[in-house]
């Protein structure tokens, strides 16, 4: 016997029954949630593949869109800040210093 992680209740597993249905909740909204970004169509369109391909490493995994200038950083959410990367060349671009 072990308590909840979050409410501390006694229970068989880290979450008592009702954070476990919250948890399973989230996920399976996240799983299903996922919508299409209105330029993503564009941009793949635009570039016709990952825009790194033959540098390098091979291009990998399903095309993901990408934005030059991160969000964050204060990119604009539009076509021209877009790119269309494989996933292991997105992944190798977000830990590599610019």
């Amino acid at each position: 016997m072990t308590t909840c992680r979050v409410c501390g209740v006694r229970s068989v597993r880290p979450l008592c029954p009702t954070h476990q249905a919250a948890l399973a909740a989230r996920k399976s909204a996240r799983r299903g949630g996922w919508k299409r970004k209105p330029g993503a169509d564009a941009a793949k369109a635009r570039d016709g593949g990952c825009v790194m391909r033959g540098r390098g490493s091979p291009c990998r995994g399903p095309l993901q869109v990408d934005h030059i200038v991160p969000l964050s950083a204060g990119g604009a959410d539009t076509l021209a800040n877009k790119q269309t990367l494989c996933a292991e060349h997105h992944r190798l671009k977000d830990v590599l210093p610019a």
